[in-house]
């Protein structure tokens, strides 16, 4: 029977293609479906809309000249995260899920950077037209969590860097 610390690093690589796979069915979603904005929520502290947009950069569509630098530098990313999952040195369920979080947005980014050379970002949320949010997507929003997650781990354990 395996231990916790054994099927942990597995769990969090299908969580990974969970989130990936999520990931690109709702950019295929939009991209098939939403031809205009799509007003998902509208109320006086703001709005979500579902508006399609390419982004060749990287998050908040800087460094939108370096697309296969980014293409590149997100591989690495994905291989460096399920390199360390699968070493077996993480075994807490905070960084497991942190990290499969970031690896499973990285790589629904990376599957369009690949087969499109741009990343679909589709969710608008604002206070005004003129006051939102960058646009982003499924995987943006996995990376962010995941990132949020790996921080708290590391600011409530004994790790030092």
């Amino acid at each position: 029977m395996m231990s916790i610390q054994r099927r942990t690093p597995w769990a969090a690589l299908s969580g990974s293609l969970l989130i990936a796979t999520a990931d690109q069915a709702s950019k295929a979603w939009v991209v098939r479906s939403i031809q205009e904005p799509l007003t998902i929520l509208r109320g006086s502290a703001g709005y979500v809309e579902f508006d399609l947009a390419h982004n060749t950069g990287g998050a908040f569509s800087l460094f939108a000249d370096y697309g296969t630098t980014l293409t590149v530098i997100t591989g690495l990313v994905i291989l460096g995260i399920v390199g360390a999952l699968v070493s077996g040195r993480f075994h807490h369920p905070l960084s497991n899920t942190g990290l499969a979080l970031i690896a499973g947005g990285a790589l629904g980014n990376f599957v369009d950077r690949v087969r499109l050379g741009y990343v679909v970002d589709f969710i608008e949320i604002g206070a005004s037209p003129t006051l939102r949010w960058p646009t982003f997507n499924v995987a943006d929003a996995s990376i962010v969590v995941g990132t949020i997650l790996v921080v708290t781990f590391l600011l409530r354990s004994e790790v030092r860097l």
